[in-house]
Formats: C-alpha cells, sequence, structure tokens
C-alpha cells in the first residue's frame, strides 16, 4: 500500500527506474517503471511528478512533493510480471526479454519470493561468458 511519494522517494534514494512490488511473502505481485510513472506525469493531479523524474533521471533529486492522494503502489503498478527463476537458462530470459519488450526480468525463488532482479548488462555478461 505504499503511496506515490513513497515510491518516488524510494526510487532516488536507490537510483533506480524501477520497483518491484512483493506481497507479505515476498512474492512478486507487480513491477512499477519509471515508464509508469512518466505516463501519469502527464495527469493534472500530479503536477510536481515531471520534475521528480527528471531529477530520478539526472540523478539530481528535485525538493517538489506530491500531495497525498489514494494512488498506491497497486494502482501504478503493472501486472502480470514476467519473472524468471534462479534455475532458468540465460538463453530463455534473454527470449523473455525480447517477447515481452522489457528491461530487466525479477528472480525468484522455487515458493515464488523475489532473490533479485536481471538486467540485460548482466544477461549479456553471462552470455558472453558462456561462449
Amino acid at each position: 500500500d505504499a503511496s506515490l511519494e513513497s515510491i518516488l522517494q524510494a526510487l532516488e534514494q536507490n537510483r533506480r527506474r524501477r520497483a518491484v512490488v512483493i506481497d507479505v511473502d515476498k512474492r512478486v505481485v507487480g513491477i512499477i517503471t519509471d515508464g509508469d510513472l512518466v505516463r501519469r506525469s502527464q495527469a493534472a493531479s500530479h503536477p510536481g511528478l515531471l520534475a521528480r523524474l527528471r531529477g530520478l533521471v539526472t540523478g539530481q533529486p528535485t525538493a517538489v512533493h506530491l500531495p497525498e492522494g489514494t494512488e498506491t503502489a497497486v494502482s501504478l503498478m503493472t501486472t502480470p510480471v514476467i519473472t524468471i527463476t534462479t534455475e532458468t537458462p540465460l538463453i530463455t530470459a534473454l527470449q523473455l526479454m525480447i517477447q515481452h519488450e522489457v528491461k530487466r526480468l525479477p528472480v525468484v525463488d522455487a515458493n515464488g519470493r523475489l532473490v533479485g532482479l536481471l538486467g540485460r548488462g548482466s544477461l549479456l555478461r553471462g552470455l558472453l561468458l558462456l561462449e
């Protein structure tokens, strides 16, 4: 139930462009990307969002605070999330990224709990090491 403001704060503090949304059991239920936030930035109800996103991209956070509203992680997130397991072959992960046009895949364990994120750069380095 994280608010838009708390999501932006977390993204700014960690210098990330995405947040994986998990439930109380650490199972992946959604993902919020910078693209999701850019789409929201056009809304009149979020006049400071574009400035905050600019700060996130440039690495220079702004002091614009967003009014508390009804938007939470659940209302902002993309679902369903394409995930891979710790046992997924790298070539399969690459195929999923291409097929679903995503830059990163959440990695889950056998119980569906989040253990990490696999990005394109790491994936490509792993594939090159296999050759």
